[in-house]
């Protein structure tokens, strides 16, 4: 019997040695190339001098121009992807700056400028197309462009009026596949629009000068804007 169970023993151990251990499946690489999701984008704002170019009676000497604090940009919007390269978006969200000057190029008045307070929010309503340029696993470069619409709001020493202009975009960015669902980044944006009449708004020139309740007409309204970026992809 002991003769047979070594025997036995000795005929296995072969099979047993020349198993092979049990191997982990490979990581899969981050996926690559455009995706399809949800996106928010937070970030910091500038927004360029605003020439008014209502004559208020001193012609076209004064150019008058407002001037603005650092403020803040919002986005949220949907991003469709129609092949490895190209994604189609479409966002909203705000963006808000403080009026902190206005300023005057003019002889009327001993000062170039004068305090005003005051805000400017703009909602843009947009369709970008992007094109997407894959780096490395995870790791996509883009490039887009979009037109849409604008309601801008404006107040200016306690009186408002909000208007609407046509809108276009320039979006360029970097993102990175942090998981299989989640893409973080960092993007830069210019938004410019066309002129805009903001109606029965009273605003206030130099010395104490009135307009009264006139309306106020402004010339293309540039935004630059760096953001942080979240995609969350179906």
């Amino acid at each position: 019997m002991k003769k047979y169970t070594l025997t036995l023993l000795l005929t296995a151990a072969p099979l047993f040695a020349g198993t092979p251990a049990p191997v982990a499946p490979a990581p899969q690489p981050a996926p690559q190339g455009v995706s399809t999701g949800m996106y928010l984008n937070v970030g910091a704002a500038w927004e360029e001098d605003l020439d008014i170019t209502t004559d208020f009676g001193f012609g076209t000497a004064i150019n008058p121009k407002l001037q603005f604090d650092t403020g803040i940009r919002v986005d949220i919007g949907y991003q469709w992807a129609m092949s490895e390269h190209f994604a189609l978006q479409f966002e909203t969200g705000f963006i808000w700056n403080g009026v902190n000057d206005l300023r005057l190029d003019t002889a009327y008045f001993g000062t170039p400028s004068t305090s005003v307070s005051g805000n400017l929010w703009q909602i843009p309503v947009l369709a970008n197309l992007i094109y997407n340029i894959p780096l490395n696993p995870g790791l996509n470069l883009y490039f887009g462009a979009g037109v849409g619409l604008t309601v801008s709001w404006l107040d200016l020493e306690n009186s408002n009026s909000d208007a609407v202009a046509f809108a276009y975009q320039g979006v360029a960015g970097l993102n990175y596949a942090i998981t299989p669902n989640i893409e973080l980044g960092i993007a830069y944006k210019f938004l410019g629009t066309t002129s805009q009449t903001f109606s029965d708004i009273g605003s206030r020139y130099g010395y104490g000068y009135y307009s009264g309740n006139s309306s106020v007409d402004v010339g293309s309204a540039w935004n630059q804007s760096v953001l942080l970026t979240f995609l969350y992809k179906f």
